[in-house]
């Protein structure tokens, strides 16, 4: 009787604090009444406080990227693919999906990824701020924007000193070379090794024996003279 074996429960989802931030939102929304105009400027002054506190992070760490100038050849796997809290895991990178790159070329680009969802986001919202007076969006990006900040990978190393090993899951060598295998020895392979080595010990003790002969005979005509 063949045993039917269940299949694996899906992991638990790594609790984010950034998927509490829309709920929070919704709630503190109805705390506040957004049109009092008031508050609408306070939302406002909020976005462009964050939004200049993140593009001058990721200025600086663009100077510091510039001047460190590490151009050390890495090989790095293409960005995860999202997935769903209770849904499947994606598939690990395939070795022919790493891209050459060195780690100036590699931090630049996510500098400009970064401060590219920054202007999509803070655009979006003040658009819909100021064309159409929904203001949640900019509530919601005065939290956003901070936590982040606070996780970007580069602002941890570079400004908040927490750096990581391998933090941009990046290899040293390519991938799509395999390392070169050690060849097991044969039987015969591994006699002849052994025999050469038997050789090369009685030769040694042969010229051990023949240095003491000669200290031997050296100082038996010391004594007759």
């Amino acid at each position: 009787m063949t045993e039917v074996t269940e299949p694996e429960a899906p992991a638990m989802p790594k609790m984010d604090l950034k998927m509490m931030v829309l709920p929070a939102m919704f709630l503190l929304q109805k705390q506040i009444d957004m049109k009092d105009s008031e508050n609408i400027n306070m939302a406002r002054m909020g976005l462009f406080t964050v939004c200049v506190i993140a593009l001058g992070s990721y200025l600086m760490v663009h100077q510091m990227v510039t001047s460190k100038n590490d151009k050390t050849l890495i090989w790095v796997p293409p960005k995860a693919q999202p997935a769903l809290p209770f849904g499947p895991q994606p598939e690990p990178p395939k070795p022919e999906d790493y891209v050459a790159t060195t780690y100036k070329d590699h931090e630049i680009k996510l500098v400009f990824e970064a401060l590219q969802a920054l202007a999509v986001s803070v655009g979006i919202a003040v658009f819909m701020s100021f064309k159409f007076d929904i203001h949640m969006s900019c509530m919601m990006n005065c939290v956003m924007v901070p936590l982040g900040l606070y996780d970007n990978v580069l602002i941890k190393s570079y400004i908040l000193g927490n750096k990581q090993e391998n933090p941009y899951n990046e290899v040293m060598s390519d991938p799509n070379v395999e390392p070169p295998r050690v060849e097991e020895l044969d039987d015969e392979d591994e006699d002849k090794v052994s025999s050469n080595d038997e050789v090369q010990k009685d030769d040694n003790e042969e010229e051990e024996d023949a240095v003491k002969i000669e200290k031997s005979d050296v100082s038996g005509a010391d004594d007759i003279d």
